[in-house]
């Protein structure tokens, strides 16, 4: 009796190991492979539209997939592309701060990766995109600016290339406004210093960008309102002779006659 149940426990064991051997097998078999799982998340990034025309991204299945692939296939050529569709994805869903991470940390581990043009325009756009009004931070503006910049210096041919230069332009107008802005924050509370210094900053950061009338004009009055009569007078000079059909042009042109019959009256 001892013998048969011996020998049933063992006939049991065997059919638990060759079913456990078996499923591992089925596992091995269903593993998808690089190129599959990330056709797969492509698919999934491009999404499907449902019975009322929704469109519908299933963001969390591509994120499955290809971080699949960057843990189970990074030697494989499609790691990387993964890494960059990881990073589209917090593009997509407006998450910035982990874009830029992304994009960044391809263009240090891929330098030469046929995909950095684009990694460097994305990465610009995440910074771009963060970009408010003139009265708030200019940092992402400056950061878009520059990653603008590398892009057109390295890739001038490249395909993102012929975007760029009006997104420059909006740039450096936003962050001379906004030099503008804080001088004349400065400029109406009487720190006639930080104004000068804020204007000059407005009209030699960017020559041809932000209110260079009103910037010259006030520039001016800074310097006489601290009695500096030689420098006040230059700057509304210089605004008269660059844009003097102005209205700015014709404040300064009667400002310098107080002057000047100020000085008249006080020789007399």
């Amino acid at each position: 009796m001892r013998k048969n149940q011996r020998l049933l426990y063992i006939i049991l064991c065997l059919i638990l190991l060759i079913t456990t051997l078996g499923a591992c097998a089925g596992v091995q078999t269903k593993r998808k492979s690089a190129e599959q799982l990330y056709s797969d998340g492509m698919k999934s990034l491009e999404g499907h539209t449902t019975l009322f025309f929704f469109h519908v991204t299933e963001y969390e299945k591509a994120r499955s997939d290809f971080e699949e692939i960057k843990n189970r296939y990074s030697y494989t050529t499609f790691s990387p592309l993964a890494e960059l569709r990881l990073s589209d994805i917090h593009f997509d869903k407006e998450e910035y701060a982990e874009a830029i991470a992304g994009y960044t940390d391809f263009l240090r581990l891929h330098p030469d990766h046929k995909d950095v043009p684009y990694a460097i325009y994305q990465l610009s756009l995440s910074h771009f995109n963060q970009m408010r009004g003139v009265d708030r931070d200019q940092t992402p503006a400056r950061e878009a600016l520059v990653h603008f910049k590398t892009l057109l210096d390295k890739f001038p041919e490249s395909e993102f290339a012929k975007n760029i230069p009006e997104k420059i332009e909006f740039c450096k107008e936003s962050i001379s406004a906004h030099e503008f802005y804080v001088a004349s924050f400065y400029y109406k509370n009487s720190n006639y210093p930080g104004a000068i210094e804020r204007f000059k900053s407005a009209l030699e950061m960017f020559p041809g960008f932000g209110p260079k009338e009103d910037a010259l004009l006030n520039l001016g009055r800074s310097y006489l309102a601290l009695d500096n009569k030689k420098k006040g007078i230059e700057a509304l000079e210089r605004l008269m002779a660059a844009f003097p059909d102005s209205k700015q042009a014709g404040e300064a042109s009667e400002l310098l006659k107080t002057l000047g019959n100020q000085s008249k009256g006080a020789s007399k």
